[in-house]
C-alpha cells in the first residue's frame, strides 16, 4: 500500500522512505534472527569504531560475498544498536544487486518496492542513470543508508565445480 500512495503520488519520497524504513526495521529480524541465533553464528570486526561511525551517515559496505549469507550479516549490522562492543546507530541497509532478482516473486519485489534497493544489469553505460538517481532519491529525502555492495559477485563454497575450477 505504501508504494502505491507513493507511485500515485500521495505520499512524498521522504515520507515513503520513513515508511518504508519502518517495516524495514520491523521485517529484518524476521530474516535474520533465527538463522543467525540458530546456527550460533558469529561476527568478527577488526575495527569496531569503523562501523558504528558507518552507521550514523551515508556508507558503502565492500564485501567479496564470500558466503552465501553475506547479505544477511550487512542486515544484521545495519539493524544492530550494539556491535563488537560499541553503541551503534540503526541504519537501513540497500544492496547493489542484478536487475534479475528485482523480479523474483516476494523477496525480489520487496527489495524493489520498500528497500529500493539499486538493480544493475551491469553495463555502467545502462546502470549509470538508475545508480544516479537511487543515490539522489535518498539524499533529497536526507535519508541514511548503508549501502552494500559485492563486486565480485562470486560465492565459492567449495562444490565439487568449485575445487575443479580452484586446481585448474
Amino acid at each position: 500500500p505504501a508504494w502505491l500512495l507513493y507511485a500515485i503520488g500521495l505520499l512524498s519520497n521522504r515520507l515513503y522512505l520513513k515508511v518504508t524504513t519502518w517495516i524495514i526495521n520491523f521485517t529484518t529480524p524476521v530474516v535474520f534472527f533465527q538463522p543467525m541465533m540458530l546456527s550460533g553464528t558469529k561476527i568478527y570486526c577488526n575495527d569496531a569504531n569503523l562501523l558504528a561511525e558507518c552507521s550514523r551517515t551515508d556508507s558503502l559496505l565492500l564485501a567479496n560475498h564470500g558466503s552465501r549469507i553475506d547479505w544477511m550479516i550487512g542486515m544484521f549490522c545495519g539493524f544492530s544498536r550494539y556491535l563488537a562492543g560499541q553503541t551503534c546507530e540503526r541504519i537501513r541497509v540497500g544492496f547493489v544487486c542484478e536487475a534479475i532478482l528485482g523480479f523474483m516473486p516476494i523477496v525480489g519485489w520487496y527489495r524493489k518496492l520498500v528497500a529500493n534497493d539499486i538493480f544493475v544489469w551491469r553495463s555502467f553505460k545502462q546502470d549509470a542513470p538508475t545508480i544516479t538517481n537511487n543515490i539522489e532519491t535518498f539524499h533529497k529525502a536526507e535519508t541514511n543508508r548503508m549501502l552494500f555492495l559485492s563486486p565480485e559477485g562470486v560465492v565459492v563454497d567449495f562444490s565439487p565445480k568449485d575445487v575443479e575450477y580452484i586446481h585448474a
